[in-house]
This record gives structure tokens, sequence and C-alpha cells, in this order.
């Protein structure tokens, strides 16, 4: 869900311009049609582009092929500038192998200086005892690995509903997730409404 929060973004990139937005997921609560058209609504107030990102609630009850139908693909890639952006889906809380083959051609073709990445669900939970991440902790290393040998610079998600910053291996990892539905951590350790 987006209580508003989403409004406030558009309202906001309208006055300051920015060259486009990212929304790293669960642009719905529940993946029905009415969400879609609300959200999209919201969206078509921005005058500059905004790229979607996939998540777990709008799949739900069937909503995969209504995002299809109001965003486009799930997995995509472009170029601006210096920059190579990738997008690719992890909203079912798996990566087929099918998903894992065409981003590692998708990064491993660009020659772009910077690479940054989207998706959804984040490869790991920075919050301590907590595992709300991919299933498949194998899957959650190999992507990790991928990032590292094609030295993505920033790898961005949502789905934990706080902000997190942390580098590993070189690479910085950016939890996104405080856009207006319940957060998951108290104040002092990211649990803050945000854009970024």
């Amino acid at each position: 869900g987006y209580q508003g929060g989403v409004e406030q973004i558009v309202t906001t990139a309208n006055l300051y311009r920015p060259d486009f937005l990212f929304h790293c997921g669960d642009l719905t609560p529940f993946g029905q049609e009415n969400q879609y058209q609300a959200i999209d609504s919201v969206l078509a107030q921005s005058v500059v582009p905004v790229y979607t990102t996939i998540g777990n609630h709008d799949i739900k009850n069937g909503g995969g092929a209504l995002y299809q139908e109001y965003f486009g693909s799930s997995t995509y890639s472009f170029d601006l500038g210096p920059a190579h952006f990738t997008v690719f889906n992890t909203s079912s809380g798996y990566v087929s192998s099918q998903e894992f083959s065409w981003l590692e051609q998708d990064l491993s073709q660009t020659e772009a200086e910077f690479r940054f990445v989207f998706t959804h669900i984040p490869p790991f939970d920075p919050r301590t005892g907590e595992n709300h991440t991919l299933f498949n902790s194998t899957t959650s290393v190999q992507l990790m690995s991928l990032f590292e040998t094609y030295e993505v610079d920033v790898v961005f998600a949502g789905h934990i509903h706080m902000y997190n910053e942390t580098v590993i291996n070189g690479v910085r990892y950016v939890i996104t997730g405080g856009a207006g539905a319940s957060l998951y951590a108290d104040e002092d350790n990211g649990g803050i409404y945000h854009y970024m």
C-alpha cells in the first residue's frame, strides 16, 4: 500500500524535476485492479518518467498479469549517460534460472561506467534475527556473487519496510521500503518513512 506517500513523492518530483523516479515494488496492497488503477492514476501525474519494479503484493490474486498490463515487463534494462539500469523480478521470493541467466547476460554485456540494479526483495535482511528475504539462501549468495563479479555499484530493493544501506564486498545495497506501509524497525534502525 501507499497511504498517500506516493502522492507526496510525485508532488515533490514535479517540483524538483529529477530525470526519473524508480519504485521498488508493492505498488498495490493486494494486486487488485482497482488498486492498479489507483496507483496508475497517481503515477500519471508525474511529469518525469517513472520506472517500476514488481513486488510480492503486486502478484497477489493473479495481479502479475495486471502489472504487465499497466506497467509492462517486470524485467528490463536501459542506459542513460554513463549509467546502466537493470530491473529484475524477485516478486515470488524466488529467482528462476531464466531470470538469473537474463540478469547475468544483461550485466555482462554492459560497458557502462556505473551499474545500478533494482528489484523488490533484497538478497539479505539487515535486521538481527530476521529473514524477510528470498526463500532460497543459495540464490541470495549467487546473486550477491553476480553483483560483485560485474561490479554493480548499487542494488536497490524494497520489501523490508525500512531504510538500510550496507556495503558488502564493494557492492552497496540500499533497502528503501518506507514509502507508506507499516514499518518493520524502530526509528534508530531505519524504521522511517522516506524516499531517496
